[in-house]
């Protein structure tokens, strides 16, 4: 146990002797009211030779980098840590040729991470995970000077078993989510982020492609890298390397930046790293307010009938205004993405509103 209120300073390293149940092993904020324990150095979980299993991090506040998990494992949970100010987020990254299995990231909030370091700063990056789930969490500004290589979360190719839910992703550098291994997405808001969602691709595509599921979730806005005009974006949704999927009830409202696209369908048989096998038997029906363009790269798309169309209900200014949002409330972890965006599906004209006084309670 930490205590509340603590600063632990220099760099420390969790070596866990021998296995044992889920939550056997635990390092968290002791009982009681107070501020989360504060950690300004590097704390490394894992190391090759000693695999860990059953480990809970929980209610921790990072003013360094965030927790960096190596080695490899299982049954790894991350839970409610805060990482601010520091020069890099969450890493999950099992050495060699090793993975770690099991692993989940929940309610944690990452912001204002320093991109000045020479390395390419990521909110959340993981690399040679099976099942990884990636929930309910924070990610707002997470890097600053901007670049094209820095994501909120980013998952490598290799992993499986990926489950991408709940998440608020805001004011990204490049990518809000890239899904380099797909997997199922679903019920995240993205706001004001150059590019959405990736799913599929990357520099080591997968040779018989993904499997996608996607749907049901919202980008709002976007913009250029770095509001760099020779850097364009506005790119809400982005298929690649997809074998199978369906992409649905998903919406991308009010694009901006220098080359909006509600939906992209990258067919490409190459990408320039790897054989891609284009985007293929994919389905599903899509909605946008004011970002409907479609744009489709020439290349292998037999089966695919994924489609954007414009919503029931146009809201021509759909801003913040109309949810009750503030950053404030979003870095506090006082949003709940599903909520909000069951609010923009029924100001869309997508979903019905199941009693009436919904209305007089909808802000969150």
């Amino acid at each position: 146990l930490l205590a509340r209120g603590g600063v632990w300073t220099g760099d420390y390293l969790y070596r866990q002797a021998g296995g044992g149940p889920a939550g056997s092993h635990v390092i968290k904020a002791a009982p009681g009211a107070g501020p989360l324990p504060v950690l300004t150095g590097q704390l490394q979980i894992g190391v090759e030779a000693t695999p860990i299993d059953g480990l809970m991090l929980k209610d921790i506040e990072f003013h360094g980098p965030g927790p960096k998990v190596a080695g490899s494992g299982q049954n790894l949970r991350l839970r409610r840590l805060v990482v601010s100010g520091g020069t890099q987020g969450i890493i999950v990254q099992a050495d060699g040729s090793l993975f770690w299995s099991g692993v989940t990231i929940h309610l944690c909030r990452i912001m204002d991470l320093s991109n000045t370091g020479g390395d390419h700063v990521q909110g959340i990056y993981c690399a040679r995970v099976h099942t990884l789930r990636i929930t309910e969490n924070v990610v707002d500004r997470a890097v600053f000077p901007k670049d094209i290589f820095c994501h909120h979360i980013y998952i490598q190719n290799g992993c499986t078993g990926v489950t991408v839910k709940g998440n608020i992703l805001t004011r990204s550098s490049s990518h809000a989510l890239q899904a380099r291994t797909g997997g199922h997405l679903w019920n995240n808001l993205i706001l004001d982020c150059p590019i959405g969602i990736l799913a599929g691709g990357g520099t080591e595509p997968e040779s018989d492609g993904v499997t996608v599921n996607m749907h049901d979730n919202v980008v709002l806005g976007g913009g250029n890298i770095n509001d760099d005009a020779a850097l364009p974006r506005g790119w809400a949704y982005y298929l690649e390397n997809v074998a199978r999927g369906v992409v649905s009830k998903n919406l991308s409202i009010n694009g901006a930046g220098g080359d909006q696209r509600g939906l992209t369908k990258d067919c490409s048989a190459d990408n320039g790293f790897g054989a891609e096998v284009g985007v293929l038997n994919t389905t599903g029906q899509n909605f946008h307010i004011n970002h409907g363009t479609v744009h489709t790269d020439a290349g292998a798309s037999t089966g695919t009938t994924v489609s954007l169309s414009t919503a029931p209900i146009t809201i021509g200014d759909f801003n913040y205004n109309h949810l009750g949002l503030s950053w404030d409330a979003i870095r506090a972890g006082q949003v709940n993405a599903a909520t909000v965006i069951a609010q923009i599906q029924m100001l869309a004209g997508l979903l019905t509103p199941p009693k009436t006084e919904f209305w007089d309670n909808y802000l969150i």
